[in-house]
């Protein structure tokens, strides 16, 4: 199998980085991706806009690397919205009834709530762009491939870049599943409240480091400043 790039026949690095990034994602998957490595784009670089790419839909390939304002507002309100919940967490996953006593109380595992409200795990996975396709944070990972593929993303910080990208999602998509499982912890056989208020906790340590990588994602992007440090 021959790859016919005239830039790499020739033995000569390719002078645009976008062009190195696409060429590399090609060589994934023709099996020659670690000799692009040595012209600065990183194994773990290559395989995330990869994976974005290559398994897309032929339309999303077709669109890729088209980014337009909606895009950019979207991404920018969605990071601030997270940053609202992360400051307001116990106000915005606790579901009060009025008149409702706000006594703390100990739990079977010794984890306190920290109110008498019930738990509403499911605003986290709201949040996090995770129960509509019309949410902000919907669908990220091809969105964020699409703006550092459109030249947004300063040449200095791509490689940061594309690590900051992957542990976002990793983060995103972990945090959803434990709000996903506080969500139905009292109901499942053994579960009680006591583990409801405990997966909460652990889908907010994620969503707190989602919500950092983000920050500095938007930063990198030139859409927003840093809200979350």
């Amino acid at each position: 199998r021959e790859f016919s790039t005239p830039e790499l026949m020739a033995g000569r690095p390719l002078r645009s980085r976008g062009a190195l990034v696409l060429c590399a994602v090609a060589a994934v998957a023709l099996g020659l991706a670690p000799s692009f490595v040595g012209q600065g784009v990183s194994r773990r670089h290559v395989g995330f806009l990869a994976s974005s790419l290559i398994l897309g839909t032929s339309q999303d390939a077709k669109a890729a690397g088209e980014v337009t304002q909606a895009d950019k507002e979207r991404l920018t309100r969605g990071y601030k919205d997270l940053v609202y919940m992360m400051k307001n967490f116990n106000i915005v996953t606790r579901k009060c009834e009025k008149n409702q006593e706000n006594i703390q109380r100990a739990l079977q595992s010794g984890q306190a709530s920290p109110d008498g409200c019930i738990a509403n795990p499911l605003v986290v996975r709201k949040y996090l762009g995770q129960t509509s396709i019309k949410a902000d944070l919907f669908n990220t990972k091809d969105l964020l491939v699409n703006m550092e593929l459109a030249g947004m993303v300063p040449s200095k910080s791509e490689d940061e870049y594309g690590d900051l990208v992957e542990d976002f999602e990793a983060f995103k998509r972990q945090a959803d599943e434990w709000a996903y499982s506080s969500s139905w912890a009292e109901a499942n056989p053994g579960g009680g409240r006591d583990r409801t208020e405990d997966y909460l906790l652990r889908s907010k340590s994620l969503a707190e480091k989602a919500t950092k990588t983000l920050g500095r994602i938007v930063e990198i992007l030139g859409l927003s400043e840093n809200l979350y440090a």
